[in-house]
Parts: C-alpha cells; structure tokens; sequence
C-alpha cells in the first residue's frame, strides 16, 4: 500500500473524486488547484504511473492540435501548467520556438501531461483499480455521498466524496468476428505488442484503417526495417485529408459547445455527419504525401514493399502457425479477397467506455440513457437522472453526442475543466451551507 494510502484511511469525504488520472482529470485538478475557492480532490488511477497511449508514441508522430489548446492556457493563459511555461521550465522555451511549428511531438506533449501529472501526486493514489460507485445515505456530515470502492493489489479500499469526476476514457475497438492474438492485435498497442513479437526481417505486416493512426503506422513500420512490407487497407480508394480549414476548425472552439448542445437532435446529427473528416477516418496531408512517395519510390525500385489495398473491408482473420490468413471484401467489385500476412494491425478506432459498469445497480438505474444505452449527459457533463437527490457524478469523454466533435479530444479540456471546478465547488458550497442551517 503506498503511503498516501495510509494517510487518507481515516474517514474522510472528499469534495470530488477523479476516477482516471489521464489528461481530462488532470486538467480539473489544474483548474480545481487555481480555483478562487479550493476543493479537497482525491484521484484514482489503475495504471502505476501516468500514462497517455503508451503504445502509439511514435518516435515521428506529431500532435494534431495546437500546443495552445493545452491543460490550461484557453482557460487561464497566466498558469503555470501552460505548455509554454512546461517550456521555459525544460530549458527549451527558445529552441521549439526556432521549429516554427504549432503542433510538438506527440512524445514531447506526452512528457509535458506527465509533468503536469507530477505535480498532484499527493492527491493521486496510483494501482487503484475502482470497481464499484454507490450512494450511501444521508448522514450528519454531508449526505447522501458517493462511496467509490477500488483494488490495490488486492485489497480492498473505500473512499467517500460529494461528487464523483469520471474520465471515462476510451476503448479499441475491433472489426466485427476479429480477435486479438499474439499476431493480431490492436493499434493501442502497437510498440508494446511489436517489442513482444520481435518481428522477424522480411515480414508482411497488414494495417487496416483509412485514419491518421493508421497511416502513421505505416509510416513507421515502413521507416523501422527495410527489409519489412505493409499493406494497407483502407475502405474508400485512398487516404483523405482531415479538414482542418480554419472555419470549420472552429467547431471545436469552446464557445460552439453551447449552440451544439442546444441544437435539435436531427441538427447534431447533420453536424456530426458533414464534418466527420476533422477526426475520423482522416489523415494529415504531410503523412498521407510522405506515404505516396514511399509508394512511389517502391515503383521506381520495384521493390512494392508498400501496398494499398483499396476499396476493401476487414472480413476475417484467422491465425496460424506461422501467421494470418485474411479475408477482404474488394466493395468496388463485391469480391471476396484473400491475403496470407505475418501480423494485423487494427488501426480501427475507439469508443468511449460508458461508466454504467461501475455503477451500484441501485445507481445505475437511476442514470438516464439514450437510444444506444450511453447516459444522457446536461450542458455542465453532469448525469441525467430520474431522481434529484443523486449527487452530481460528471462523465468525461462520452458526450460528442450532445456536446460536440470536441468531447473526446483535447482541444476543449481546459475550459472544460474550469466549467467543471465551477459547479463542484458551487455544491461543496450549497452541502456545507445546508449542514450549517441543519445544526442551526
């Protein structure tokens, strides 16, 4: 048991629980910590230390979004958890200005979330696996609570709290019937699974997926061996360019997060449905460029270590001995294709993870759902139910339905994370004023 277990065994409520300690949760315990009124916040992380895609930090890979939308800067440009102060503490404000580039490594961001992280360690108990949320009655100290139940290393804790933060997060997704194995497996966990493998010279590696993820693996396996062929299979006849055109950009800008909310329901939809290509199944122009003159150079070498597969859908994939048989469907011509590779990988996206598992079922039934099962979220993230009396319980990452392309990314974290410190403190506040009138 780690010692800040120890610390907080004794009874004690928490203004808000963070479940996850990736970069949305620590964002709110960065707008918790330069909150006007501070909050007491504990946060519960399964991973032993702070982690963001381990799997997916390509050595070459670049973010797709502004150093500027950072964990702090669109909220309050003066914080010392901007990404530029993270700079200027590094020694390296100067030389990534010279890049003359918005958009650092993803490694680079990678270290200055860690960074960020590192400074509430006290307030985060790492292996801590939550496995259960309930509410328990009301009581003399400030009811009715949540009490959150979590794992480490088998034993057993519990923790009390006001209101709960739950940074959902995501998870793979897999082509219908494909199962992972030691040869098929998921993009989020390319490096891990490739160090695992070590992949003999001469591999056929297939990709499947039309999105950036999946053209930056090709790239990267492509650069990691010459001895190495890819191919890549996309559904549509090449890769298409994510539109980051400025006004369409604009989508994610904060102050669109109201109009989306309230728009109709056949309205969000509409809006989800044309601008698709900021996000998903897109890639960045210079990666899809670098990528055809790999194709091309093969060409002119006859070499054909780089192939695309167009058109074509994942069927199956079924293992063997010495590696995978696939089964594609050619969507131009309805045909049946067949293509013999020594790994899959899935670049095929994610989905959020809905926080009904964790849920008392007495809880769970009070959460309200949509169409698909997914709790109906308010403007503020908060947990619609059929009962008023159930404390606030925010959910994280699983609103691009209601709030936007934006729910899920980084670009809003920040202001999202104001909104929220905004509305924990206000409850903390109505709790502790209602036990103060109960006693008189």
């Amino acid at each position: 048991m780690n010692s800040l277990a120890q610390i907080i065994l004794k009874p004690k409520i928490f203004d808000v629980i963070g479940i996850g300690f990736g970069p949305s949760n620590v964002a709110l315990a960065i707008a918790l910590e330069e909150h006007d009124i501070p909050q007491s916040a504990l946060f519960l992380e399964k991973s032993r230390d702070f982690a963001w895609h381990p799997g997916m930090l390509l050595p070459d890979a670049t973010m797709q979004v502004s150093f500027l939308k950072d964990l702090a800067n669109p909220r309050n440009p003066r914080s010392r958890f901007t990404f530029v102060n993270y700079l200027h503490q590094k020694s390296r404000l100067m030389d990534f200005v010279n890049l003359k580039t918005f958009f650092p490594s993803r490694t680079e961001f990678h270290d200055y979330f860690s960074w960020c992280a590192e400074a509430f360690r006290d307030r985060v108990l790492y292996g801590q696996m939550v496995t259960r949320i309930e509410v328990v009655g009301s009581c003399e100290i400030g009811g009715p609570l949540y009490r959150v139940t979590a794992l480490e290393d088998g034993v057993v804790h519990q923790y009390l709290a006001r209101t709960i933060a739950h940074s959902c997060g995501l998870e793979p997704v897999l082509p219908h019937g494909i199962e992972t194995s030691d040869r098929v497996f998921h993009n989020h966990y390319l490096l891990s699974r490739l160090e695992k493998a070590q992949v003999a010279k001469g591999s056929h590696i297939v990709v499947a997926g039309g999105g950036q993820s999946a053209a930056e693996i090709c790239e990267y396996l492509l650069g990691l061996d010459p001895s190495l062929s890819v191919t890549a299979v996309v559904s549509r006849f090449g890769y298409v360019p994510a539109d980051d055109s400025p006004f369409v950009n604009q989508i994610f800008d904060p102050e669109h997060v109201d109009s989306f909310f309230n728009a109709t329901d056949d309205g969000r939809r509409r809006i989800l449905d044309q601008h698709a290509a900021t996000n998903y199944a897109v890639a960045d122009l210079d990666v899809i460029e670098r990528l055809y003159w790999t194709w091309y150079q093969d060409k002119v070498t006859e070499r054909r270590r780089f192939r695309l597969q167009r058109c074509s859908r994942l069927l199956s994939a079924d293992k063997h001995e010495s590696g995978v048989s696939l089964r594609l469907k050619d969507l131009s011509r309805d045909e049946d294709l067949a293509i013999e590779a020594d790994y899959l990988v899935c670049a095929t996206g994610f989905r959020p993870r809905s926080p009904l598992a964790l849920m008392a079922p007495d809880l769970a039934g009070r959460i309200l759902t949509d169409d698909i099962g997914m709790p109906r979220l308010g403007r503020d993230h908060r947990l619609k139910t059929d009962d008023p009396g159930v404390p606030p319980l925010f959910c994280i990452g699983t609103g691009e339905a209601s709030h936007g392309l934006s729910a899920t990314l980084i670009s809003n974290m920040a202001i999202r994370a104001g909104e929220l410190a905004d509305t924990i403190t206000a409850h903390a506040m109505q709790t502790v004023k209602g036990m103060t009138d109960a006693h008189g």
